[in-house]
């Protein structure tokens, strides 16, 4: 079977799916990772055969304007604005769509893949395989944020569409890959195949001292990679570190080498690291203060450990309510977090066993989950 594997460019979109891609290899399957020039390094990385199609765009310039259209994450927003600014992001993903389509058809025509797979905002995957006439599989990044913008999506690609002379596209798929246990995931009507969360944060060397005894509690602060590229006032660390300090515990913070530009000094006895796969360092910890990206989310719910969420966009709110509600963590809305506040939230969290016990079921839920061997099979059926 080929299996052509679609994502644009922004490598928290596509590193969800490695690990599907990788369980199609083993099982002897041939892969292709098809997405614009500025995710082909990441990809390389991952280990699998990228092509290169259509070119870049600036997204993050497109972006910025929307996070200042809504208001603070907390706040309830009227239906009429969240159905602009929805259609409004989403004509983005739309307009990436058109920029990768061109190149992508020509490749699908020349290859003929018998399956296509694509992350949910990457809509060049499900017209692509409405015009080569095979099944699409939709994968999510773990709690369905973009499901509720189903509604608004056939306006969207309607010019897409038109283009490519077909009357509409189901961006759902034929079926959806989710990673996210249920007790995480908001309600869905789609049809479902579930896959258990297997960590991919991209390639690293494992540290010496992530093999030595702790001493104490350890816990960690990590901003993920995604928040600070759409805005520079986005970076909340230098408060969680300054809270972290008076914390009866062991602190390392990992960040992104331009995020740690961005860091304020840090006290010696504060461990600062750059591009440490999360998947090796949080099993060892005690607690993950994080914004409250999807992979950050599900790679700590996976290893049984507490999290505290600051969320400051409006899907990083929607994770942090989600895993409020599992009892495996707690939350501080990005407008009032305050070094005080985040430290005694903290010291909280590190202090309840329902936390550290909620925690761990979670991760067991995720463990009982179908492999990405048992996906290729169902798969293979479609």
């Amino acid at each position: 079977m080929r299996v052509l594997f679609v994502s644009w460019a922004w490598p928290s979109h596509y590193y969800p799916m490695v690990p599907l891609a990788w369980a199609m290899r083993a099982a002897g399957h041939d892969v292709r990772v098809a997405s614009q020039p500025g995710l082909q390094a990441a990809i390389r990385s991952s280990g699998l055969p990228g092509v290169s199609v259509g070119r870049d765009i600036d997204v993050i310039t497109r972006q910025r304007p929307l996070l200042e259209r809504v208001g603070p994450v907390r706040v309830r927003v009227p239906l009429d604005q969240l159905r602009e600014k929805i259609t409004t992001a989403f004509r983005i993903f739309a307009d990436l769509a058109d920029v990768m389509l061109d190149d992508l058809l020509d490749f699908g025509r020349a290859w003929r893949p018998d399956l296509v797979v694509y992350e949910p905002t990457t809509y060049a995957g499900p017209l692509a395989a409405a015009v080569l006439g095979v099944p699409a599989v939709r994968h999510t990044w773990g709690i369905d944020y973009t499901y509720r913008a189903h509604e608004y999506e056939p306006e969207v690609l309607a010019p897409l569409c038109d283009k490519l002379g077909i009357p509409a596209v189901e961006t759902l798929g034929t079926v959806t890959v989710d990673v996210c246990p249920p007790s995480l995931q908001v309600p869905t009507t789609y049809r479902r195949l579930g896959m258990r969360y297997i960590p991919y944060n991209g390639p690293g060397l494992l540290p010496r001292w992530l093999t030595e005894p702790k001493e104490r509690p350890r816990v960690c602060v990590t901003w993920g990679t995604s928040s600070t590229r759409l805005d520079d006032g986005l970076f909340l660390a230098d408060d969680v570190v300054k809270a972290a300090v008076d914390l009866d515990a062991e602190v390392v913070v990992t960040v992104t080498p331009a995020d740690h530009e961005r860091l304020r000094p840090v006290p010696a006895h504060l461990r600062v690291v750059e591009a440490l796969p999360l998947h090796l360092l949080v099993p060892s910890c005690d607690l993950v203060i994080h914004q409250g990206g999807l992979g950050t989310t599900l790679t700590t719910a996976w290893a049984g450990v507490p999290q505290l969420v600051i969320p400051q966009l409006h899907d990083q709110g929607l994770n942090a309510v989600q895993l409020k509600a599992a009892g495996a963590g707690s939350l501080v809305y990005g407008v009032e977090a305050t070094p005080d506040l985040i430290r005694d939230e903290a010291a909280e969290v590190l202090g309840t066993a329902a936390y550290r016990t909620a925690a761990r079921t979670l991760a067991t839920e995720m463990s009982r989950q179908p492999a990405p061997h048992e996906t290729v099979s169902a798969l293979r059926e479609i």
